[in-house]
């Protein structure tokens, strides 16, 4: 099976090496390649969320405080 000259072009871009690579070889290249920016964005919009989680429970702690010091 052939490569297309677009995708071709594109995986010499990134790395020349590839076009000696069989074509098997390097779609499991991509699709780990690609599993793992995944798993990496994951990662990140845990951070993310974790970090919100934080500032809305010091915020909870902040309007708490306030409100035992106006009597509630």
């Amino acid at each position: 099976m052939k490569r297309g000259s677009n995708l071709n072009s594109l995986d010499n871009s990134r790395c020349p090496a590839i076009e000696r690579l069989p074509l098997d070889l390097v779609h499991t290249l991509h699709r780990d390649l690609t599993l793992l920016v995944r798993l990496r964005r994951g990662v990140e919009m845990a951070d993310i969320h974790i970090q919100r989680s934080r500032q809305v429970a010091e915020e909870a702690q902040e309007l708490l405080g306030w409100l035992r010091r106006q009597g509630f």
